[in-house]
């Protein structure tokens, strides 16, 4: 059931944060790796239903992890590969997802990201600047994760650029 499924993800939540304290510990180290769990859980409250509502632990877990990724995002794109791109696509999601002025500041500022990265990473072939497959599909996720969700809230659409270099990668 609907509520037997959202009791699951809460209690996997609250474990989750439990033996993980924020900031502290394996799981806090990259900004990546937080990057990818709010797409994760995003999608997943999406599937479920959930994602105009969610939970305050959800609201929370979100808002611990954007402000992980914040100061450090810098680091990411520095690096020129799909660190960036996560980070961005996270920023963007999550913030649209709290949709309260921090979280449209991160939304914002995610967005820019996601249009920055596609124009210096994807060239107009479709080749990633990292020569992997698994890497090139890493970033069309992150990529995709953040068109699922602007669609989903009406949101206005990413540039003509940041399309077209998608749809050629």
């Amino acid at each position: 059931s609907d509520a037997a499924s959202l009791a699951r993800l809460e209690s996997w939540l609250a474990d989750w944060v439990a033996r993980n304290p924020a900031y502290r510990g394996y799981n806090w180290k990259c900004g990546q790796e937080a990057a990818i769990r709010v797409m994760h859980l995003a999608m997943a409250a999406e599937i479920m239903g959930l994602s105009s509502t969610p939970t305050p632990a959800m609201q929370a877990l979100v808002r611990l992890h954007l402000a992980r990724i914040r100061p450090t995002v810098g680091y990411a794109l520095a690096q020129d590969n799909n660190h960036g791109v996560c980070e961005a696509a996270a920023l963007f999601i999550g913030g649209v997802w709290l949709d309260d002025a921090e979280g449209r500041d991160w939304a914002r500022l995610g967005r820019r990201l996601l249009e920055e990265r596609a124009a210096r990473l994807i060239d107009p072939e479709g080749g990633f600047s990292m020569y992997s497959v698994a890497y090139h599909r890493e970033f069309l996720d992150a990529y995709c994760m953040a068109e699922i969700w602007r669609r989903k809230r009406g949101l206005g659409s990413f540039s003509s650029p940041l399309r077209e270099r998608a749809a050629a990668a």
